[in-house]
């Protein structure tokens, strides 16, 4: 549905151009501008319809009347077209017998990456470290050491000295150089 733009709005001007449907249904809701096919004509609907036979001008307008016509016009019959194109075998040419063609490179007609001019220097990837690919912990180099029982753990220095909260006394600091220890009261 078309738009229009004022002071910042949109307005909606509903359908502006006809839209081509499937041959007449009269079961099927038509919108205004629907053109359908019924009986070998079309005829385009003035205002939003279902049910109503085309033949009802209030509601559609016929918009070709092959009837009338003597069965329409065809491309044989249609005095617009040059008469090479009413043949059944069309001629058939070479892009180069074409005259007043432009000139085109020749990637334009064989698609080959490799016939284009200035072609871009695509650089090589780096070689990835295969933990980057398969994302596996095995495929890791250089591997920190981690213990596997919590006795190999050194989290504290040789000098640390450890107290149970049975060796404190409440409310003193067992407070040594370099070392703080906390007081369970």
């Amino acid at each position: 549905m078309a738009e229009q733009m004022t002071g910042g709005a949109r307005t909606p001007l509903g359908i502006v151009l006809p839209r081509l449907s499937d041959d007449y249904d009269s079961e099927r809701e038509y919108k205004y501008l629907e053109i359908v096919l019924d009986g070998g004509d079309s005829f385009i609907s003035k205002k939003p319809s279902k049910g109503i036979p085309t033949s009802n001008k209030e509601f559609w307008q016929r918009f070709t009347d092959v009837s009338a016509s003597g069965g329409g016009i065809s491309v044989e019959t249609d005095p617009t077209v040059p008469a090479w194109a009413k043949q059944s075998q069309k001629p058939e040419y070479a892009y180069s017998e074409i005259t007043n063609t432009p000139i085109l490179s020749d990637v334009a007609t064989s698609g080959d990456y490799n016939d284009l001019d200035n072609k871009p220097t695509i650089p090589t990837l780096p070689t990835l470290a295969e933990v980057a690919t398969t994302g596996n912990y095995s495929d890791l180099n250089d591997k920190p050491a981690i213990p596997s029982t919590p006795a190999e753990v050194s989290a504290y220095p040789a000098s640390f000295v450890q107290y149970s909260t049975t060796d404190l006394t409440p409310g003193v600091s067992p407070l040594t150089t370099g070392a703080l220890y906390l007081v369970y009261e």
